[in-house]
């Protein structure tokens, strides 16, 4: 259906037909993915109008307001970027961040955005900040989508990576940025709600598929709990991105996203250190947390909840750490990011499962509708018993993770990796 509605809005094109529809009471979450697919569409054709393929995107600006599409140079450029731009009308009705221009540049016109071995700490850290910011900018329009869960995880990452970007460099920065640290603390608590409910959701919407008929009432209950809640919590996260902790937000913060390096207002680091070349700082930032990681003895089974948890945050800033400086190493830090990724995922799916157990049999026991239902009492048995499994199947899958990567060779191998950075 969706594929459908883009084709026919491809082929109507962006003039008055389209106006009009979309003037139209809010269209259906299907409908809105087609507007939106299809004013992405109408653009790229535009771009290659002349069909001599000579036009391509090399950046997209975003400064908070409006969006600027940067093209490469060439024969045909000119005239492709002047037809993409008049589709804008598509664009600019389904997105909240309009686009205000199609400009052709040439090479080199367009700052790389790469942490390369010559920067200084300094540097590096801007880029990393300026990376994370225009994700997080550029997902806020999204919000307008209450029904999309994607923005509202890819802005808990961006969050997640400007706070590790600026413990990764805690000694580089010294006290700079100490605000941008509280208002990314306050975000990232206010979009965690929702994220944990859209996780909750995904998780019965795929259980109920196998899930027997008798226990279908009791699961439709707890998913409508779920969403009065979600609905609640996305209430807060409009009135903070809408609100005046955004505006002073963007304010304050975003125009670091247009500036060059190091000309950034509050973007500079104090300290001699922060001259340092990013290939000296890189290792012993890595090798820090590869510590702290391996420092985690035992069999992972045995661990507490606490423990997991704690263990689960260090595989994640040492995947950061390693992702933030990958560039600079000759194979990106693959041997240590894939075990982490996989860590943090299995180790995520073993806390939910202990953290949704509670859930459910919290709502059962609230529930005077359910409470005393038979039907719904077996529904929460086969529930449980179906998290218990995931539970100790996940943990039995990262122990095995865990085995292989946290042995004495292998920790000594990584460890030689890390402190032969390109330029070090």
């Amino acid at each position: 259906r969706i594929a459908a509605d883009v084709l026919g809005i491809c082929r109507e094109g962006p003039p008055r037909r389209i106006g009009r529809r979309l003037r139209k009471p809010a269209p259906d979450p299907a409908h809105e993915t087609a507007l939106r697919v299809a004013s992405i569409l109408l653009i790229a054709e535009a771009l290659d109008r002349s069909g001599t393929e000579d036009t391509r995107i090399v950046s997209i600006a975003d400064d908070a307001n409006t969006l600027e599409i940067l093209v490469s140079r060439g024969r045909t450029s000119r005239q492709n970027a002047s037809a993409a731009f008049e589709t804008r009308r598509l664009w600019n009705a389904v997105a909240l961040r309009p686009l205000g221009r199609v400009r052709v540049i040439g090479a080199g016109e367009v700052e790389s955005l790469l942490i390369l071995p010559d920067l200084s700490a300094d540097q590096a850290l801007q880029r990393i900040i300026r990376r994370q910011l225009e994700v997080l900018a550029t997902r806020v329009y999204g919000l307008g989508c209450r029904w999309d869960i994607e923005c509202v995880h890819e802005m808990r990452v961006a969050l997640r990576r400007l706070r590790a970007a600026l413990r990764v460099f805690r000694k580089e920065a010294a006290s700079a940025l100490p605000e941008l640290k509280t208002d990314l603390r306050q975000f990232s608590n206010i979009l965690g709600g929702v994220r944990d409910m859209d996780v909750f959701l995904g998780f019965l919407q795929r259980y109920a598929r196998d899930a027997s008929r008798k226990h279908q009432p009791f699961l439709d209950g707890l998913a409508k709990s779920a969403k009065r809640r979600r609905r609640m919590h996305y209430q807060a996260v409009i009135q903070a991105f809408a609100g005046s902790l955004y505006t002073r937000f963007e304010r304050q913060y975003l125009p670091l996203v247009a500036a060059p390096d190091g000309q950034g207002e509050g973007s500079r680091l104090t300290g001699p250190a922060a001259e340092t070349a990013v290939s000296k700082t890189a290792p012993k930032a890595i090798l820090k947390r590869l510590r702290k990681v391996a420092a985690h003895k035992g069999h992972l089974e045995k661990y507490d909840p606490r423990e997991q948890h704690r263990l689960r945050i260090e595989c994640k800033r040492l995947r950061y750490a390693a992702e933030f400086f990958s560039e600079i190493y000759p194979g990106n830090l693959g041997e240590i990011t894939r075990p982490m990724v996989r860590m943090q995922n299995l180790l995520g799916t073993v806390h939910d499962a202990s953290v949704y157990s509670e859930r459910v049999s919290g709502y059962h026991k609230r529930s005077g509708k359910y409470r005393t239902d038979p039907a719904a009492g077996k529904a929460v048995k086969v529930i449980l018993a179906h998290l218990e499994s995931r539970w100790s199947v996940s943990l039995a899958k990262a122990a095995s993770v865990w085995k292989v990567f946290t042995r004495r060779k292998a920790i000594r191998r990584l460890s030689k990796i890390v402190r032969s950075p390109l330029g070090g």
